[in-house]
């Protein structure tokens, strides 16, 4: 990205270079210079958490990226204060885009105060714009963090939305879900209708930016610790067939060799209502797949997609063991007792956890489970029935894949306080583990869900509860 611009200046007619330092940014521009410049680049900050949400924002702007004479730029944490001078000394404007999760802001908040600062000491013409799931569910903690806006929901229409108003030099608070500061109060929009996906690519061919196809968004099921609902809403929509098949053509003409999807229960795929599966339409989903892909490349309902345990049946399991070439299933149990399954409103109970994994165990997946510990509201009943369940499914060749409950905002408990994962689901957890039967970062997680409470209730007002998503 830089090597296209060590070219001479045609105002000055000396190396560009010139106007960058390392130290303190672009310098002042010279007499002429700005009727040369673009008017307006974004720069994506990449992570390893929104790599694929960066690919599938970058997407949405390949239709209008020549049309506004945008310059899209992605930067790693590091490369961040470099690319916005680079950007800030040849274009009129720059957009910092920066999607994050909840687990992101304790790093989030000191970088972006240390980019505000860069900013300001070498009047670069910056905004912060915000997006993702947590910025979404805590508009105004996130504005609070510095950013000059948080897009709300879903961002693919809204996004280009926004840069088109600021690359003309308009008004961008027309912006559907747009949350802002306006004289010390909090403003925002209405959220965004939800996308057809068919109408977005899942990834940016033309920056070479790939992510896993997501075929499906949406979840039917309201679960209290879950921001899926609440951010994407409960109708399950679908990347229609033809529309996968031309994305995964695409990949595989740019030399990829894995195929693989997001949804929240890939076995629901082409659902009518979301929770009855159409093996039919996965059936003709993966046969069509397999014209483009090795079948032994083909990933489908494992990590980063995943099963609900009321969606499996005899029938798809064998089906996806013929068509597809994991090796592997995720399924989300949560919890062991039917009584939390339903206070946390699962849909599922937990004898059809252990029949998922029978089923998938007989057709020879490695199925992982996922568990949530320390959930609110446990009494010594439910986690006794946890670790039971946790025993049970590891007895049948099953891997537990453990988490420690965070609340997140814009969820039923978001105001719910962290947990600390009990003694005996502690030591049950570490055996299990010893013996390769369990994975995860559920420790880690434990103690973050603590110092974000900290940093929360350090921010001032209290952080929004994300109730109007």
């Amino acid at each position: 990205m830089v090597g296209k611009y060590s070219a001479v200046c045609a105002v000055c007619l000396s190396p560009i270079s010139h106007l960058f330092s390392s130290s303190t940014g672009y310098r002042f521009p010279p007499r002429g210079w700005s009727r040369l410049m673009k008017p307006l680049a974004v720069v994506f900050l990449q992570q390893r958490n929104n790599k694929h949400s960066v690919a599938a924002l970058a997407g949405a702007l390949e239709s209008v990226e020549d049309r506004l004479g945008l310059t899209v730029w992605f930067a790693r944490p590091r490369q961040v204060i470099e690319r916005l001078s680079q950007a800030a000394a040849i274009h009129r404007r720059v957009v910092l885009a920066w999607s994050f999760h909840t687990p992101d802001v304790l790093s989030v908040a000191p970088a972006f105060r240390d980019i505000r600062q860069q900013a300001a000491a070498n009047r670069w013409p910056l905004l912060g714009l915000a997006g993702g799931a947590h910025p979404s569910g805590d508009p105004a903690g996130t504005l609070r963090l510095g950013f000059d806006y948080v897009l709300r929901g879903e961002a693919e229409a809204g996004l280009p939305h926004f840069l088109a108003a600021h690359a003309a030099g308009g008004e961008l608070r027309g912006t559907p879900g747009l949350a802002w500061v306006d004289n010390g109060e909090y403003r925002q929009n209405r959220r965004p209708r939800p996308v057809n996906l068919d109408h977005y690519p899942p990834f940016a061919a033309r920056h070479g930016l790939f992510a896993p196809i997501e075929i499906s968004r949406g979840c039917p099921c309201h679960c209290g610790y879950c921001q899926t609902p609440a951010l994407l809403g409960r109708r399950m929509r679908h990347r229609s067939l033809d529309k996968i098949v031309h994305h995964a053509e695409v990949m595989r003409r740019h030399g990829l060799t894995d195929l693989r999807f997001v949804s929240t229960n890939a076995f629901a795929w082409g659902s009518a209502d979301g929770h009855t599966p159409n093996p039919a339409g996965i059936e003709a989903l993966l046969k069509a797949l397999g014209g483009i892909f090795d079948k032994g490349r083909i990933y489908f309902g494992s990590f980063p997609s995943e099963v609900r345990p009321d969606s499996v049946t005899p029938e798809l399991a064998v089906m996806v063991r013929r068509l597809a070439g994991n090796d592997n299933v995720v399924i989300g149990a949560q919890s062991g007792s039917d009584r939390m399954l339903e206070r946390l409103r699962r849909g599922h109970n937990v004898a059809q956890v252990v029949r998922a994994v029978e089923i998938l165990r007989a057709v020879g997946f490695r199925v992982y489970v996922d568990f949530i510990f320390a959930l609110p509201g446990e009494r010594e009943d439910d986690r006794r029935l946890t670790r039971s369940l946790m025993r049970c499914v590891s007895d049948l060749g099953a891997i537990v894949h453990g988490h420690t409950f965070l609340p997140l905002p814009g969820t039923p408990l978001n105001r719910a306080k962290p947990g600390r994962v009990d003694l005996e689901t502690r030591q049950l957890a570490l055996e299990l583990a010893g013996t390769g039967r369990l994975c995860g970062h559920w420790r880690q997680q434990e103690e973050l869900a603590v110092r974000l409470e900290q940093f929360f209730r350090g921010q001032s007002p209290a952080t929004s509860t994300g109730d109007d998503l």
